[in-house]
């Protein structure tokens, strides 16, 4: 994983905000990217892990019920988001 400058806040989620998103829980979302199963996160720093927003929203789209048309369903930004 190598470290990256930081993308637009817009372009980039948290895997806090992901799982919100989708109901899941963020060590399902950790051991899916693990298995390569889910998109990999870019390093913002030693701590800092983001997801390219338009990586998890073709993952949405390629695996899962995004096929039909259906948008990612993106929570709202959260404050909690940032931990």
């Amino acid at each position: 994983m190598a470290v990256v400058d930081a993308p637009a806040p817009d372009a980039v989620l948290t895997i806090t905000r992901i799982a919100r998103s989708l109901n899941l829980n963020v060590a399902t979302i950790a051991r899916m990217e693990a298995r390569g199963d889910f998109p990999r996160s870019l390093a913002l720093g030693v701590r800092k892990k983001m997801y390219l927003r338009s990586a998890v929203e073709t993952w949405w789209h390629t695996v899962l019920g995004g096929q039909n048309g259906t948008p990612f369903p993106l929570a709202p930004a959260d404050p909690d988001d940032e931990k």
